[in-house]
């Protein structure tokens, strides 16, 4: 018998939990976020996603010699509103009547579920992980790049965000100096070294004359701006890196290399994995180097400090039932839907490094 509608949305029901998983653990920077539990699925209201970053004290102190010394009552404004508008992605998929009528048993409904609603998710997948380690996709799940130009991306060179927060990308492959000089407006706060809304960066010559230096200078400027009680604070805890970049670096570590196998089973894609202090240091192929248009073309080492991440997911990618809605037209439809946004609420614990791939 022909495949029917009902029998389309069991096998939908059973793969939408597997889909939803897979995505959240496919990228690096999200999975480490949900293995922290730093990402939220209840709206606090509003559009945006919000955080104040604190910049001084809102009030003013002073010594005491005398004893009768007075301190000002006087508030000082000593805070910025770090702003990211929510951002959706939303698109159509159909199943034609002829399809499923020239479908049928489990075999055919495996076979179209892989044709539409399996595929869909993984491009979708795909090209969000591409844009946050690039500011580009491979338009797998759609005509153009610009349909995600309002999410966030960690690709300091992308300037061409469409929602608040997102014009710019986080991560400059620039000096401080420059960073503040320019003072570029990122998560709708201008750059400024005085706030320290400001990332670390750093630019490895050949990674045989200083690669490890500029790796280790980088990692602990940002480990010095985190919060710590102790001597010794907690500085990235993830680094993602093109292949070449950790092809050296994997070379300098000859002897205390560990080497995972991740997403095996779900989409073939082979993630090595080391630790660089703190962090858990991978390498994504959707990291291409030739994407970028300043140092990074030499090689990308991005350094996340998760404890200064949030994400907040309004609607998680998932794909609706499908439903007869056409009069017109003899097919099914579904919608696959992702709303959400991120945040780094502390760029100065966050780096880049340009160069390493030499």
């Amino acid at each position: 018998m022909p495949i029917s509608v009902d029998e389309l949305n069991t096998t939908l029901s059973d793969l939408r939990s597997g889909w939803q998983s897979t995505f959240a653990h496919a990228n690096p920077l999200t999975r480490q976020l949900v293995n922290k539990k730093k990402v939220s699925t209840e709206s606090e209201g509003g559009t945006h996603i919000e955080h104040v970053l604190m910049t001084g004290s809102p009030s003013q102190g002073v010594g005491v010699s005398t004893g009768y010394e007075v301190s000002p009552g006087v508030r000082r404004n000593k805070t910025k509103l770090l702003k990211n508008a929510y951002y959706e992605f939303f698109q159509t998929i159909s199943i034609s009547g002829k399809e499923m009528r020239e479908n049928n048993g489990v075999r055919g409904i495996v076979k179209l579920m892989k044709m539409y609603p399996d595929a869909a998710a993984k491009a979708f997948k795909a090209d969000f992980n591409k844009y946050l380690l690039t500011g580009t996709t491979d338009s797998l799940s759609s005509p153009s790049p610009s349909d995600y130009y309002g999410f966030i991306t960690l690709n300091g060179d992308f300037a061409s965000g469409i929602v608040d927060g997102t014009e710019n990308g986080l991560l400059d492959f620039r000096t401080l100096a420059e960073q503040t000089s320019d003072a570029q407006v990122v998560e709708g706060v201008a750059k400024s070294s005085t706030t320290g809304h400001v990332n670390q960066y750093g630019l490895i010559s050949a990674w045989a004359t200083d690669g490890q230096e500029k790796h280790d200078s980088a990692y602990f400027d940002a480990a010095g701006y985190a919060d710590s009680d102790s001597d010794d604070p907690a500085g990235p805890d993830l680094e993602v890196m093109d292949r070449a970049t950790f092809a050296h670096y994997i070379g300098s570590k000859k002897d205390t290399v560990r080497v995972d196998i991740i997403n095996k089973d779900t989409d073939g894609k082979v993630s090595n994995s080391s630790t660089h202090y703190r962090a858990k240091v991978v390498y994504d192929v959707a990291l291409d180097r030739t994407l970028f248009s300043g140092t990074g073309t030499g090689g990308v080492i991005y350094g996340l400090n998760t404890d200064y991440w949030e994400w907040c997911i309004l609607h998680d990618m998932d794909i609706s039932p499908f439903i007869d809605l056409l009069a017109t037209q003899d097919v099914v439809t579904a919608k696959l839907l992702f709303h959400g946004q991120g945040m780094c609420e502390r760029l100065n614990t966050q780096f880049v490094i340009g160069g390493g791939a030499t």
